[in-house]
């Protein structure tokens, strides 16, 4: 019997841990199929994502390189040099995996939608070479040359076909992006000819409800999944979670060039220079391991930058040695197998790569303190067990602000130091 796993990716994009029940969502959705999913597998509540940016997410989550030590100098031309860097994909393609991915850019009309990053396409980036096309091809009515790879009910039925067809070992990993979208524009569903999500929601601010209501539309074809793909497989790893969260009007706004939002002075979206709120760092991460494992609920501080080598530790564990000594990877599957396993000490999260001058970057501690490094202002600094919503900015009140601040700019010496001596990653 073949010991290699299929494995099965969920990146549900944009979502926020308060949209799920099983971390304290403040939405009554009336039984999420992803918290019914939780309740028999490993929920991380301490997990947060590298970045803000979905492709700097994806390109950590497939080399296991943090994105302070990629060398990449534009967040529009970026790409993994699949040459010089061994991805994910071409681990899994030596390991006999088969494997897809339904993650797609265009997925919107340029006149609703302007994209201000072009036409970026995520299965053209290089590290996607070995990945097979989908299937079965779904497109916007009247608009054939945008494909809804990323939209869940298109994306769950040709996945699951996919997987029925296909021989083990598998990798498939589902991408779905309608809370990156579609909750922003109401016309948008209506023009793809997609189904709208029913009322769930109650606040007095429209965004924020299709926000909310567009999570339990994406749950039907999640739970649904989830259940079929349980049963085509005995020997199944389920990652669920997402690349980063989303901002709901928490803060004033700050960067005014989301056109499709009201204009009411609060700041949503994500992916801004200076925004790394918790609402977009601070992301659902729920495991089924292979097996009997039992569930449990783990509180260690754990980072997306063990994606890939959790990933390893089933496909190929023997480079597990040489690359953890780099990277400091400390796979998720250790906090489940072993409850004296330790998390991380503490865990980076960016807005843009190192060599970018206008970012922000955060520090968060396994005990609560968070510190954002900001690069045209001062920092902040907040202790999350006492102010989770980041009002109270503690910075040059407490000790601990000048220390973390010192050991974040140490870090990203360090890292500017070894990526200037190496190729810029670009298209």
């Amino acid at each position: 019997m073949d010991e290699r796993p299929d494995i099965v990716i969920i990146t549900i994009d944009a979502l926020r841990v308060d949209a799920l029940g099983c971390y304290g969502g403040r939405v009554p959705h009336q039984g999420l199929g992803i918290d019914r999913f939780a309740d028999k597998a490993i929920l991380f509540k301490n997990h947060y994502a590298v970045a803000t940016s979905s492709l700097m997410s994806l390109y950590t989550w497939y080399t296991g390189i943090p994105p302070h030590l990629m060398p990449i100098n534009n967040l529009k031309t970026a790409t993994i040099p699949i040459n010089q860097v061994d991805n994910l994909g071409s681990i899994l393609d030596r390991a006999g995996y088969s494997m897809l991915t339904t993650m797609e850019e265009r997925c919107g009309n340029p006149e609703m939608f302007p994209l201000k990053e072009g036409d970026r396409n995520y299965r053209q980036e290089p590290v996607f070479h070995l990945f097979q096309d989908p299937p079965f091809l779904s497109y916007f009515p009247g608009m054939p040359e945008y494909r809804l790879y990323g939209i869940a009910s298109e994306a769950v039925p040709y996945a699951l076909e996919w997987f029925r067809q296909t021989p083990s070992p598998r990798f498939l990993h589902l991408w779905v992006t309608d809370l990156h979208v579609t909750h922003r524009h109401p016309k948008f569903r209506h023009s793809a000819g997609l189904t709208e999500p029913k009322p769930v929601a109650f606040y007095a601010n429209p965004i924020i409800e299709r926000y909310y209501d567009t999570v339990a539309l994406v749950d039907t074809s999640i739970s649904l999944f989830l259940h079929e793909i349980e049963s085509l497989s005995k020997n199944l790893l389920i990652i669920l979670g997402s690349d980063h969260g989303e901002a709901l009007g928490e803060r004033q706004l700050a960067v005014a060039d989301a056109e499709w939002f009201a204009t009411d002075d609060r700041q949503y979206d994500h992916g801004y220079p200076e925004q790394i709120e918790n609402t977009l760092i601070h992301t659902p991460l729920i495991v089924k391991p292979p097996g009997n494992t039992a569930p449990r609920r783990v509180s260690e501080l754990v980072s997306a930058i063990d994606f890939f080598s959790t990933i390893l530790e089933y496909v190929q564990p023997d480079l597990m040695p040489k690359a953890s000594l780099l990277q400091n990877w400390q796979p998720w599957n250790a906090l489940w197998s072993n409850e004296q396993a330790k998390g991380h000490e503490f865990v980076l999260s960016h807005t843009r790569w190192l060599v970018e001058p206008d970012r922000s970057s955060a520090l968060i501690t396994n005990e609560g303190w968070k510190l954002i490094k900001h690069a045209r202002r001062e920092p902040e600094l907040y202790f999350l067990p006492e102010d989770p919503s980041e009002f109270n900015n503690l910075w040059g009140r407490v000790d601990e602000g000048r220390k973390l601040l010192e050991c974040l700019q140490h870090i990203e010496e360090d890292a500017s130091e070894n990526i200037w001596h190496q190729p810029i990653w670009t298209l």
